[in-house]
């Protein structure tokens, strides 16, 4: 009796595979696929301007094979690439009236989406910190249930600018419209709308890039002086000298570029 089996050329099938795999990769790191998926800047432990390491083409694949949510606007996130090495700063550290939150210090935490507040928690906190700035103390874990409670989306993608938006407006503070936004912007083409806001006693929260395929950041600035250097509160990038001054991130120059932020006051 006749065996009506197909025949399979394995290795015809490991050549079709590895093709499907290798066109991916090329697509992925050669920029010409760049979603509005935003991950934490990379940088190496200690917070140095060298050293940037770049997975992001594993994280994309992961992205097309699991999706995320279907408003991913303004998406921040996707913390350290190995939380483990990050370095553990004292929490909260109080400069003034601000609480200078430092999100890997909840490495155990987990946001109610998924992926810890390490990993994925820079919206949350910083808002943590902006709410801080004006008397009122909400750490990261206790800002992940208020997310929760309002049915706001923090998890593995991140969160989302309107997002920290809408939960700073929920404890009593008073938010601008948008500064910024559409398009890609150096400290130079947002320094005006900053010094404006923060002469006239506003703190400006804003969304990031650190580097040139996007690694969104949310981060707080506080001041800006004539020379366009920020002073500024970053929930992930804190180098040890830090834990005296905030961050200007003129050693990054041209980054971060700027992609959208309002500013907040009582």
């Amino acid at each position: 009796m006749r065996n009506n089996f197909i025949k399979v050329n394995i290795r015809n099938v490991q050549i079709y595979l590895g093709s499907i795999i290798l066109f991916v990769f090329l697509l992925l790191t050669s920029g010409l696929y760049n979603p509005s998926f935003a991950a934490i800047p990379e940088t190496d432990s200690g917070g140095s301007t060298s050293g940037f390491r770049n997975n992001s083409a594993i994280r994309e694949i992961l992205n097309l094979l699991g999706g995320g949510p279907d408003d991913e606007q303004y998406y921040y996130t996707e913390d350290p690439t190995d939380p483990n090495i990050s370095p553990v700063y004292p929490s909260p550290y109080n400069q003034g009236n601000i609480t200078a939150y430092r999100q890997c210090n909840y490495r155990s935490t987990t946001m109610h989406n998924g992926c810890t507040l390490c990993y994925a928690g820079c919206g949350l906190t910083a808002a943590s910190i902006t709410l801080s700035a004006f008397g009122i103390k909400v750490d990261p874990p206790a800002m992940n249930n208020k997310y929760r409670e309002l049915g706001l989306y923090a998890g593995c993608s991140g969160s989302h600018l309107a997002s920290a938006k809408t939960v700073i407006e929920k404890y009593g503070l008073k938010t601008s419209q948008y500064l910024f936004g559409g398009g890609v912007y150096t400290i130079e083409e947002v320094a005006p709308d900053i010094r404006a806001k923060v002469k006239s006693g506003w703190i400006v929260f804003v969304l990031t890039h650190f580097c040139s395929g996007g690694c969104g950041h949310f981060i707080v600035i506080t001041d800006i002086d004539e020379a366009n250097r920020v002073t500024s509160y970053d929930p992930y990038y804190e180098p040890p000298e830090s834990s005296i001054q905030p961050i200007s991130y003129q050693a990054r120059y041209p980054f971060p570029k700027y992609i959208a932020g309002f500013a907040v006051r009582k």
